[in-house]
């Protein structure tokens, strides 16, 4: 019994033809150009789709209060900044210490933070009294939330600018009823210096 023979031996007429019936068999598929889409074999099916896994529901948050700051927390704290301007509180920088405009606001001063990054213990706001109290606030837009360290230091969260000249106002009349109470001026805790 003799070997098949290979291509190779064949004279070209007859590796022709012996590439023809291979195509017509079906044991060779045309090549594909190169932009052409890809020709699915008759002998292999795709497999059956699979359903996605259905994601777990996760606990539905409460909807954040509509009052709330919906923005970005930098734009709350320069709003914050202009409402203390407005109620007589002057920024504690360098242009209101030495500059043309120097000198206390009427009420006293304010220090804002803009990135307590290397001093996590600062809080974003500092309100500072003439009569030496102190004020700090801590503003978070609706869904901000404290840190560990924040969290640890109690402060006054504010989430709006209603918020903030509230707890301002509350501030405010828990000093002018010291003084009234005490008549030295109303130094309790909170005193800068005392």
């Amino acid at each position: 019994m003799s070997a098949a023979p290979r291509l190779t031996d064949l004279p070209p007429a007859s590796a022709a033809n012996v590439l023809r019936l291979a195509r017509e068999q079906g044991l060779l598929s045309p090549c594909p150009r190169p932009d052409a889409p890809p020709t699915p074999r008759p002998d292999r099916q795709a497999p059956p789709a699979t359903p996605l896994p259905t994601p777990r529901r996760r606990s539905a948050k409460p909807p954040p209060n509509p009052g709330h700051w919906h923005g970005k927390e930098s734009d709350l704290q320069a709003q914050v900044n202009a409402s203390l301007r407005r109620h007589g509180y002057a920024p504690r920088d360098k242009a209101h210490i030495l500059g043309p405009r120097h000198g206390t606001g009427s009420r006293g001063w304010y220090i804002h933070v803009p990135r307590a990054i290397g001093n996590p213990y600062l809080l974003d706001v500092l309100v500072l009294a003439n009569d030496g109290r102190f004020l700090e606030l801590e503003l978070k837009t609706a869904c901000g939330q404290l840190s560990p360290i924040q969290s640890a230091l109690h402060p006054t969260v504010c989430r709006s600018v209603d918020e903030a000249l509230a707890a301002l106002k509350k501030w405010e009349s828990q000093g002018s009823e010291a003084k009234s109470q005490t008549g030295n001026g109303g130094n309790l805790g909170g005193i800068i210096g005392g």
